[in-house]
């Protein structure tokens, strides 16, 4: 994913909830945003199984809730 931006007034938490089958994902550049008292809620993404998530100017791995085998590399 590259240079996303997402925002929610609302009950989305998640920019991406995905499961991984030693599969893998980068984010480049994105952002998350909330509005009307969702502020600090959303996170990045929720991500389950096994494999990596690389975070390239997107966030810290707190901006990420990890289920299972998921490494995290923040660049």
């Amino acid at each position: 994913m590259f240079a996303c931006r997402a925002g929610t007034n609302g009950s989305q938490p998640y920019l991406v909830n995905a499961y991984f089958n030693n599969g893998g994902m980068v984010m480049d550049a994105c952002r998350i945003e909330g509005f009307g008292g969702f502020e600090g809620k959303m996170k990045m993404a929720k991500v389950n199984g096994t494999g990596s998530v690389t975070l390239r100017d997107s966030g810290e791995r707190s901006d990420l809730d990890i289920l299972g085998d998921i490494t995290v590399k923040v660049v």
